[in-house]
């Protein structure tokens, strides 16, 4: 199981980038990618306490933590981007 977590974090960004370029399974596709870089490091955690595995836990532990930067780097950059709407001549230079 927590093999297969892994792997579902892993192909997050992959389905992302493929959301993003295939518009008939692009909704699909986001919501797999948004939800695996969420919900399968926490299902992970929650499995290898469960099993007694430390070296899954230090790994799903690791996984949380970039996803938790990764998250928090797109809000940054979510808000920079929002400081300046598209078309605003006062944002010119």
């Amino acid at each position: 199981m927590s093999s297969v977590l892994t792997v579902w974090w892993a192909a997050s960004p992959l389905a992302l980038i493929a959301g993003h370029h295939l518009t008939a399974a692009a909704p699909v596709l986001v919501w797999m990618a948004l939800t695996g870089v969420v919900v399968a490091p926490v299902a992970g955690l929650v499995v290898a306490y469960a099993g007694g595995h430390p070296r899954v836990r230090r790994r799903f532990a690791v996984m949380s933590a970039v996803s938790l930067a990764v998250c928090f780097l797109v809000y940054v950059f979510w808000q920079f981007a929002m400081e300046c709407p598209p078309g605003d001549p006062s944002c010119s230079p």
